[in-house]
């Protein structure tokens, strides 16, 4: 799956600037977001490991579900 600019560059939206310039693989704002193509059953199913232990190491990634904002 190609992920190129489907998430904001951090460094571009922290301090306006990334010294990846026209290079980053990240958006430099909202006007470069592109979406993603999601499997059908994407956020269908709790995530165990956050129903589990409260937390998930993939965070807002995890293709599962952790709570009603999912």
């Amino acid at each position: 799956a190609d992920r190129f600019k489907t998430e904001l560059c951090r460094s571009w939206g922290e301090l306006g600037r990334c010294k990846y310039t026209n290079r980053c693989k990240f958006a430099h704002g909202v006007a470069e977001l592109r979406s993603i193509d999601r499997h059908p059953r994407y956020k269908t199913t709790p995530c165990r490991q956050f129903h589990t232990r409260g937390l998930c190491s993939y965070g807002s990634r995890c293709h599962f579900i952790h709570g009603e904002t999912d």
